[in-house]
């Protein structure tokens, strides 16, 4: 904790050029440090990228058209078949068979996408380049999709091949009808000749008269070359029906050869250059964020420049003591410390400066939430009633977690009461902290003046706050009161008393010109501000607090046999 700060402090040009060079060291520094760390780890450990395995298969094709099913051959023609295996190969017909064949693991659309089909010109090797994060994932999709590229070519000239088969057969009944039907007319042509055939003695001159005949009649020629071109095509079309029913197999795919996937034993990625590369700058962003939150937590707005700003003295400094973070413990006062002992040279300042204005009491407040203004506030209360003042904290807050909350005081009377004019010794409550000390507390209260239209005292309201403490009493009130940005009771409680701002580096000059306006407004004397470079910490319950024995500063309500008020 640093001490009270003047104003022979360096300029705030100066502070302010120190401030931004010594925020850029810790960038650089971070930055620098981190990215090492997380490119050594990146090197040694497991790679920060996605680790994924590739897989080949390949398919050697041929053109089905080239083959003769006698045993020849034609021209070649590799380029159009491998072209079109390629593209087949790419459609959903073949991811959505790919899959049936993973049963279900991968989906069509993430089979497609983790598929690569490649074809040389003239060359008669499709190959397919499956990626998984797993070897045998990859190798089981590259292998699937082979499978899954014969079944569907295979039902494709299965289908053709049927319907080739029905036509040629339907092609073969309407030959052998036809063939029928010559064969008929020749055998009537040649009866009716047999039957104006003269007599003769030899059987053998009747039937060369029988032949002359026909081959003289031009009607029969005609029939017997007709049979004998039908006898030709129906032979010919029963062979071909055999022979399609024999090969259709053999041409269903056009593949020549499948070379299955082996397992593959590298990764394709990350290298080992992308993983360090990523390691380091995953750690150079890690170290400049971190950067970022160790200065924002160091960065203090200029005394002078808000000194400047709120028209008002520095009162004290509280730099990042780890006994102010322990609120609502309060500070050891008995122990000779910084904290304590600047805590009641505050106390004692603040205290005096009431008097001689005749005020009842302290206000203090601050711009935004999350300022520490509770802590402190809990901490001079507690400073005042050691050091022998008659003081007693008075929570005004606002926020979901109060003092009240804090301490276990929610159903009691309080603030609330005493604004709509009730006694103040029955808003009192006596709390034992420390080694045989008390202090008095005012919770919130039940209920009223939080639901007050508009958000503010009514004049009932302030004229019963004002007789309460109006400076002549017994007590001085130190109120935890709102930020100013959050409700205006901070600045009409102030006005039959002094009012005290605490600064953080949550805290702007444009945040402390309003609190000036606001303040001028409302007819309030700024006595001073509070620099407070630590960052409270989250509020503990205080049946949480019991858990770490005894401490400094532990609040425990006193019993009701033993409850007392300096108020009476």
């Amino acid at each position: 904790m640093a001490g009270v700060t003047t104003f022979e402090d360096p300029p705030a040009s100066a502070r302010s050029t120190a401030l931004t060079r010594t925020r850029l060291r810790w960038f650089i520094a971070c930055g620098l440090l981190f990215g090492l760390l997380g490119g050594g780890l990146a090197y040694g450990l497991t790679p920060l990228l996605p680790t994924t395995y590739t897989a080949q298969s390949q398919i050697v094709v041929r053109d089905p058209g080239d083959i003769d099913l006698f045993g020849g051959r034609g021209s070649s023609n590799i380029t159009p078949i491998s072209l079109a295996a390629a593209q087949i190969l790419r459609s959903p017909e073949v991811s959505i068979e790919a899959s049936d064949v993973l049963r279900g693991e991968l989906t069509s659309g993430e089979v497609g996408d983790r598929l690569t089909i490649t074809t040389e010109p003239n060359s008669p090797v499709v190959t397919v380049d499956a990626t998984a994060p797993t070897a045998e994932e990859a190798k089981d999709l590259a292998n699937a999709v082979t499978t899954a590229y014969l079944r569907v070519e295979e039902d494709s000239y299965a289908s053709g091949a049927d319907r080739a088969a029905q036509v040629l057969g339907e092609l073969l009944d309407s030959q052998r009808a036809r063939l029928d039907e010559v064969q008929a007319a020749l055998a009537a042509k040649v009866n009716a000749v047999r039957a104006v055939v003269p007599l003769f003695i030899n059987p053998v001159d009747s039937a060369n008269y029988l032949q002359a005949t026909l081959e003289t009649d031009v009607e029969y020629l005609r029939l017997s070359n007709e049979a004998t071109a039908l006898a030709e095509s129906v032979n010919g079309t029963e062979d071909t029906i055999r022979q399609s029913d024999v090969n259709y197999r053999l041409l269903q795919s056009g593949v020549d050869r499948i070379i299955r996937a082996e397992l593959p034993t590298t990764t394709t990625s990350p290298s080992l250059e992308k993983n360090v590369a990523g390691g380091v700058l995953a750690g150079v962003l890690l170290g400049v964020a971190f950067a970022w939150w160790a200065t924002e937590r160091r960065r203090a707005i200029d005394p002078a420049a808000a000194a400047g700003a709120l028209g008002a003295p520095l009162l004290g400094s509280f730099g990042p003591d780890r006994r102010l973070r322990r609120f609502p413990r309060l500070a050891d006062f008995a122990a000779d410390s910084a904290t304590g002992n600047e805590l009641k040279v505050l106390t004692s300042s603040l205290l005096l400066s009431a008097r001689r204005r005749e005020s009842g009491a302290v206000v203090i407040t601050s711009a935004h939430r999350g300022e520490g203004k509770s802590a402190l506030a809990c901490n001079i209360a507690a400073a005042g009633e050691y050091t022998g003042h008659a003081v007693a904290l008075v929570d005004a807050a606002t926020g979901a977690s109060t003092v009240t909350e804090v301490v276990g005081l929610s159903s009691s009377p309080g603030l609330s009461e005493v604004l709509d004019g009730g006694p103040l010794a029955n808003s009192i409550q006596v709390l034992s902290y420390g080694e045989g000390r008390t202090l008095s507390v005012m919770p919130v209260g039940r209920d009223g003046w939080r639901q007050e239209p508009g958000r503010r005292l009514n004049a009932d309201r302030r004229a019963a706050w004002l007789s309460a403490f109006d400076g002549h009493g017994a007590l001085t009130a130190i109120v935890d009161a709102p930020p100013v940005n959050d409700h205006p009771l901070a600045l009409q409680l102030a006005q039959g008393g002094i009012l005290v701002v605490v600064i953080s580096p949550l805290t702007n000059l444009t945040d402390l010109e309003m609190i000036r306006n606001r303040a001028e407004v409302a007819d309030v004397r700024i006595v001073g501000f509070i620099v407070n470079e630590f960052r409270p910490g989250r509020r503990l319950p205080l049946r949480r607090l019991t858990r770490h024995g005894a401490y400094h500063g532990e609040l425990t309500q006193l019993p009701e046999s033993e409850k007392q008020t300096l108020a009476g």
